[in-house]
């Protein structure tokens, strides 16, 4: 099962994450490539995301999280889906 709290990109052969540049102990290291797929994802946090390798990519999710919440604060809303998150509680219970 996927993970709910951490994006992870992995070399798996032909289901590999078709636009990784550089694997590190067969996860992707993430990159400005994969900043659509982050922030469309519901994930809360993503794995091998580091400022040095790509820094662009790094600071643009840097700015597009403090816009995100700068207009959390501003609204009082938070947006976060957690549709997915009741559902895993539920198949934990077995319901």
């Amino acid at each position: 099962m996927r993970s709910l709290a951490r994006l992870k990109l992995w070399r798996r052969g032909k289901e590999s994450w078709p636009y990784c540049t550089r694997y590190l102990r067969s996860v992707c290291l993430l990159s400005p490539r994969e900043l659509p797929l982050l922030t469309a994802s519901r994930q809360l946090f993503a794995n091998k995301f580091k400022p040095e390798h790509r820094p662009v990519g790094y600071a643009c999710m840097e700015e597009w999280y403090f816009t995100k919440v700068v207009r959390e604060l501003e609204t009082g809303r938070v947006q976060i889906d957690l549709r997915p998150y009741h559902k895993l509680y539920y198949q934990y219970l077995g319901l």
